[in-house]
């Protein structure tokens, strides 16, 4: 229950970017429109976010995965996929997407960058995504199993 919550506030987190980086988009000239922009990399000012976003919803899918039942080949090998494949993969976007927002954390609330600032926001929302990201991935997989 705890990793659907965290999943979930990492999804909000990464809302709040979007809706800074559309509403900063919104007067200038977006082909589409300034929400999709941002979930299309917004010239890079989005890309962190897109990256924890990626995370989120790979937590929601080796959770839902872990409780699958074990009755047939295909949801074992769904099972063995959940701990080793997507585990590795997950590391691996954990890792730029924490870098990606220390660096912009840094840049707005060490630096004061006011480009950063004015283009995704204040930052907090970035200190909210990479709390929800650590604490997602520290729930043991022994927690993640029970029911």
């Amino acid at each position: 229950m705890a990793l659907i919550i965290l999943s979930l506030g990492i999804i909000f987190f990464t809302q709040v970017v979007f809706m800074y980086y559309a509403s900063y988009v919104n007067e200038s000239a977006v082909v589409i429109h300034p929400y999709i922009d941002a979930y299309l990399g917004g010239y890079g000012n989005t890309v962190y976010a897109e990256l924890a976003l990626l995370f989120a919803l790979i937590l929601l899918l080796r959770f839902w995965l872990s409780r699958t039942k074990s009755q047939n080949t295909a949801a074992n090998i769904l099972k063995g996929l959940s701990g080793k494949l997507i585990g590795i993969v997950n590391f691996l976007i954990l890792l730029m997407a924490l870098f990606g927002n220390g660096v912009l954390i840094y840049l707005k609330i060490i630096e004061k960058n006011p480009i950063q600032i004015a283009v995704t926001g204040n930052g907090y929302a970035e200190i909210g995504i990479v709390f929800c990201m650590i604490g997602a991935f520290s729930v043991s997989r022994r927690t993640l199993s029970q029911k």
